[in-house]
């Protein structure tokens, strides 16, 4: 069996674990985690790197601008070589301006890239409400063998092989969220609110 290794311990990262019932995963988390809400056996904690050595997967659920250091841990204190990494962190980094998949390849240039993307609340999903999201990579294999982890009822996956369309268009769309924040907080009313996403939409 394939181990799946998740690195995070957001509320997004936890959602994740919901799509992997009756898989084998390790959840790389920060010690202020509340492991007992968690009593699926499958699932194992740890706070160590070099407890994820037999990974085969990696799901990237950290903040994007922890993105490179985290991954340079893992390569530092594992023999890992060409694992796959699924990003499922969204925005650029600020200090170099590099998409978070050119930020993985900096530090394991042989490893293969997914990126998991989709407008999805994380409550939604441990609440096991329906759900859509795109699986992007350059490699159709690797694509089907994500796919293959990622298959609950209630998860729908839609694929591409457009990793940078897919990665800008998941950063560029929270400015959006954020613009409709603040018409939400100036009570401005559903209309403000479309016209923003409209335009919003049109200028991506």
């Amino acid at each position: 069996m394939n181990k799946i290794c998740i690195i995070g311990s957001g509320s997004w990262a936890l959602a994740l674990t919901k799509v992997f019932v009756n898989k084998n995963i390790i959840i790389k988390y920060r010690k202020s985690i509340n492991k007992s809400k968690f009593g699926n056996k499958e699932i194992k904690f740890t706070d160590n790197f070099k407890n994820l050595t037999e990974s085969s997967f990696f799901f990237l659920a950290i903040p994007s601008q922890s993105i490179r250091h985290n991954i340079s841990e893992l390569k530092k204190k594992t023999n890992i070589d060409s694992p796959v990494f699924i990003i499922c962190s969204k925005g650029v980094e600020k200090k170099t301006c590099k998409l978070l998949s050119e930020v993985v390849l900096d530090i394991f240039p042989t490893s293969k890239l997914v990126i998991l993307s989709g407008p999805n609340f994380s409550s939604e999903l441990i609440a096991n409400k329906p759900s859509a999201s795109v699986l992007s990579s350059e490699s159709k294999n690797v694509l089907l063998e994500v796919s293959e982890l990622l298959s609950p009822k209630k998860f729908r996956i839609y694929f591409n092989n457009d990793i940078i369309g897919t990665q800008l268009g998941g950063a560029i769309k929270n400015v959006i969220a954020i613009a409709c924040g603040f018409v939400k907080g100036k009570n401005l009313g559903e209309n403000a609110k479309a016209a923003i996403i409209t335009r919003g939409i049109h200028e991506i």
